[in-house]
């Protein structure tokens, strides 16, 4: 399938690319870091994933000013402006009907802004490797880094991000992706925009929607960690999350278990249950709330809060406790390296071994008598066994 590329102004008067495929009940897909209706459809990875939704959906995607075919010279985004493009979108495509929203990484704090201002627009939001506030994706440092590479060497910087995104892909898809990212957009803009990306905050729009929503995210994502995509169903209530296996942060990389749950989600049919594992008891925070003063040393992550919740009390984690403890639950009774903790977690492997020690040592502290879940497996990592 090659759709037709159309055009349309957006609210700044600003020429933006556009396509339009399939038939159905209208789907619209908020922009993503960078883009290019035409170029990326280069990769068999994404033609079959758009592909198959176009059997089900009339689809929308786009590329934002600054990328792809639209206009290139373009001012700052902000969020605002994103939501206000997503408008002009639907306006222009909709004919006047509702549509539901496939929202990719940073697309989901643009769906959910618009959603809660726009509450009878939007049918169904369904939010994949996504995130509530950007600060959750890294540690400033991180970003800091990234954004430098970025800007002084795009060469390096698409590779880099590359290898996050698609970890475990193959050569020849590795490739293909470095070579769309820098041909969507300029290392400056690329750059603009990422930092864009670290600042969105849709915190205050969760708190008045009422859209149906489901998050979905593959539990080794390197982009965006699942601990970000936990938050941010933790943030309304009544949404689930859906934990699936695999690194890729691209929807249309990896098994076909993404695809089939978002057709069945926005479908209305029952979701298929999740490759790994059903969703993580001593996380889901229905089981914690209906569990106070447990007697039975389970320990429980709040993630609306960022605090661990047992049942002697409720204790604050910084970002990076939280982060590792997440982590350890997500792979209960599996040994977890420091490698991996520190690819995930710090998402910099060079980060020093020495610094996962010190938060697994505060971690055992704030878990007091539950400390012993947290065991050390010599030579290998660190295991948590819940009890």
């Amino acid at each position: 399938m090659t759709p037709t590329i159309r055009y349309l102004d957006d609210p700044q008067g600003l020429s933006v690319a556009y396509a339009v495929f399939g038939s159905g009940p209208l789907l619209i897909c908020p922009c993503w870091w960078v883009s290019h209706v035409e170029k990326d459809w280069d990769s068999p990875e994404f033609s079959r994933f758009f592909t198959t939704l176009g059997q089900h959906f009339r689809v929308v995607v786009y590329d934002r000013p600054g990328v792809g075919l639209s206009d290139r010279d373009a001012p700052a985004r902000t969020l605002d402006s994103e939501v206000g493009l997503l408008e002009a979108m639907m306006d222009a495509t909709s004919d006047g009907e509702t549509a539901t929203l496939l929202a990719f990484s940073c697309g989901a704090p643009i769906a959910l802004k618009f959603a809660s201002e726009n509450p009878g627009r939007v049918t169904r939001i369904c939010c994949y490797g996504g995130f509530l506030d950007g600060r959750d994706i890294a540690t400033t440092d991180v970003q800091r880094l990234m954004l430098d590479l970025i800007r002084t060497h795009w060469g390096m910087g698409s590779r880099a991000l590359a290898d996050v995104f698609i970890p475990d892909e193959s050569r020849e898809a590795f490739d293909q992706l470095v070579r769309v990212q820098r041909y969507s957009a300029t290392a400056e803009k690329a750059a603009e925009l990422l930092a864009l990306t670290y600042s969105m905050d849709a915190t205050e729009a969760v708190h008045t929607l009422t859209t149906e929503m489901l998050v979905i995210h593959r539990v080794s994502d390197r982009a965006i960690p699942s601990a970000a995509g936990r938050r941010l169903a933790a943030a309304v209530p009544g949404t689930p999350f859906l934990p699936l296996r695999g690194s890729a942060h691209p929807p249309w990389f990896g098994d076909t278990d993404v695809l089939d749950n978002v057709i069945a989600f926005l479908s209305d049919r029952p979701l298929d249950r999740p490759i790994d594992r059903p969703m993580d008891r001593s996380l889901d925070r229905r089981a914690a709330a209906a569990k106070p003063g447990s007697a039975t040393g389970e320990c429980y992550l709040d993630a609306r809060n960022r605090q661990l919740v047992s049942p002697t009390g409720t204790t604050p984690l910084t970002p990076l406790e939280y982060g590792v403890a997440q982590y350890l639950i997500d792979a209960a009774d599996q040994v977890v390296t420091r490698d991996e903790l520190l690819t995930h977690v710090w998402q910099s492997p060079i980060a020093g071994s020495n610094k996962v020690d010190a938060v697994i040592r505060t971690l055992r502290r704030k878990f007091g008598p539950y400390a012993a879940a947290i065991e050390t497996v010599r030579g290998h990592g660190f295991r948590y066994r819940p009890r």
